[in-house]
């Protein structure tokens, strides 16, 4: 099971590199920030949504969803909490990311496209 530690931060969103992927420049207090790539965490399975193997061209959803997350985040201030994941011998920074207090998971689980 994964150890947890939890912080919560404002952040603002640099890039999306994919729907569960950001770089965010995070904002620790007293003037200091920094910046980090992030992975979304949810425990909820919208990953399973998309299949691991499908490309791109094989399913336009899946780059409709990241430009669509591109157009609401990057240059947008967020909330993050975030889990550090003790599981692997990588540090791997987990985070759930809140939008005007809208969780960008639900907005992901909104979008379900493997039946569309």
């Amino acid at each position: 099971m994964t150890k947890k530690t939890n912080y919560i931060y404002t952040a603002i969103v640099l890039n999306v590199i994919n729907k569960v992927t950001y770089d965010v420049e995070i904002d620790l207090g007293f003037s200091h920030k920094i910046t980090q790539t992030i992975h979304l965490y949810n425990p909820d399975s919208y990953e399973d949504s998309f299949e691991e193997n499908q490309t791109k061209k094989e399913n336009p959803n899946v780059s409709f969803i990241e430009n669509l997350l591109k157009d609401i985040l990057i240059g947008k201030k967020v909330t993050i909490e975030v889990i550090k994941d003790k599981t692997s011998s990588d540090v791997r920074y987990l985070a759930k990311v809140f939008l005007d207090g809208r969780s960008i998971a639900d907005i992901i689980n909104e979008y379900n496209f493997s039946k569309a």
